[in-house]
């Protein structure tokens, strides 16, 4: 019986140690991709609103004023990115270091002889 049970559970215990890396990569993945995203948009949404305040007041904003920067919308989410930077940083090293440490063999050694005071 003990046989039927470890043939039937030995496929869903390879998938779940094959999926493990898969999922720290795709979270690594999403956050820098989100992080990325959103400060890609405040970008534009600077440089957009900008040309239509510009817009607003001069006709034509290009042979007045050459180059304009945007308005920095973007410098909050610098630092937010950072803050979640090193949180992702913190949980990625603890989940592979739990990961590593139950691949690791983890016999007694002995402790159980201390325990018994031999």
């Amino acid at each position: 019986m003990d046989w039927g049970f470890s043939l039937l559970l030995f496929p869903l215990h390879l998938l779940g140690e094959l999926i493990k890396p898969l999922s720290l990569a795709l979270r690594l993945f999403g956050n820098i991709f989100g992080e990325d995203t959103l400060v890609a948009t405040m970008v534009i949404l600077g440089y957009l609103s900008m040309k239509g305040l510009v817009g607003l007041g001069v006709g034509d904003d290009s042979a007045v004023f050459g180059f304009l920067p945007g308005i920095p919308l973007q410098l909050p989410f610098y630092f937010l990115g950072l803050l979640s930077s090193t949180i992702q940083a913190l949980v990625f090293t603890l989940l592979a270091t739990v990961y590593i440490a139950l691949w690791l063999p983890h016999d007694d050694h002995g402790h159980g002889e201390e325990a018994h005071g031999h």
